[in-house]
């Protein structure tokens, strides 16, 4: 091989490994660099070698590496963790030797996971306690917000928010899937969202105003949000509430878009700020007034039934 071709094949090899790499988040890749090297201290800790290969049966190694990350003492904050964290570690750990090219040990002679691993994963899942669930946003919730975002007089971003939170809860999106709030993430643009008059689809921007306010029905095209198919559409006609109503708000984010000539490839999730410049909301945005709104709601209750009771 000539001294271009050596070059043009290291470049190769540069490139496929940015790949592998950018096959996960950056915070994903980050956590797997990490659990390799607290694998490495193990190692030295142990006098263990790490490449494994001078012994002839490394699985009660891997056992015990992953028993000190169970129980916390090499785990990143120095406490206990759950056995899928656990598991992570010693999945990455076995990637790591792959992309070495050299034999995954956590496999057996057959290719599949050697089952005192497997049983030993087993026994931390029984004993793990249960998951904590993430519990929807009430309907109170969203209409508390909507109601102080449309009838007092308070900032556009705040009103972009509340229309945004109710989109969100009438498609069942996640923060960060309609937000954008991260690299990773993949908001809903404005070229994502169509509204319809009848069957007929508007051209938000083109179309007459008085067609656009009286939408029937919206969509949203999903591209790459990993709670829908890849370029499945998903539609909702008006709800009765004046403020509550996906079709609405979705009139609400695009007449104000049209009204400031926004790109229609830019996230709709967004707002202009004083001097003009177009800011993202962030899912801190919305989880704030969701924590404020959460907060006045159960105070307001706490009145109402101490009122009724004296």
């Amino acid at each position: 091989m000539s001294p271009d071709q050596q070059h043009v094949f290291g470049l190769d090899c540069q490139l496929v490994q940015e790949a592998v790499r950018s096959g996960v988040t950056s915070k994903r890749a980050t956590s797997h660099d990490n659990h390799w090297e607290r694998r490495l201290t193990f190692c030295h800790k142990h006098h263990l070698n790490p490449q494994l290969n001078h012994y002839s049966d490394p699985v009660p190694i891997l056992q015990i590496f992953t028993q000190h990350y169970r129980d916390g003492r090499i785990a990143l904050h120095g406490r206990p963790v759950k056995s899928r964290t656990a598991e992570d570690a010693l999945r990455a750990m076995g990637q790591k030797f792959a992309s070495l090219g050299t034999k995954d040990p956590r496999l057996d002679q057959h290719g599949k996971i050697d089952f005192r691993i497997s049983r030993q994963l087993k026994c931390y899942k029984k004993t793990d306690n249960p998951p904590k669930r993430v519990k929807p946003v009430p309907i109170t919730i969203t209409l508390h917000i909507l109601l102080k975002a449309h009838t007092l007089h308070v900032t556009e971003a705040s009103r972009n928010v509340a229309d945004m939170l109710t989109i969100a809860f009438y498609f069942l999106l996640c923060l960060g899937e309609h937000a954008g709030t991260k690299s990773e993430d993949h908001p809903f643009l404005i070229q994502d969202v169509t509204l319809y008059l009848g069957t007929r689809p508007l051209n938000a921007y083109t179309d007459p105003l008085h067609e656009v306010e009286a939408a029937t029905s919206v969509s949203l095209t999903f591209t790459k949000q990993k709670n829908g198919v890849c370029n499945e559409t998903i539609s909702h006609g008006q709800s009765t509430h004046q403020h509550c109503c996906p079709v609405r708000a979705a009139i609400r984010l695009l007449i104000y878009h049209r009204t400031h000539n926004t790109n229609t490839t830019k996230p709709i999730a967004t707002h202009y700020s004083n001097n003009n410049k177009l800011v993202h909301i962030a899912a801190k945005d919305i989880t704030d007034q969701i924590k404020a709104a959460a907060t006045a709601t159960l105070r307001w209750d706490f009145l109402r039934k101490r009122k009724r009771n004296s």
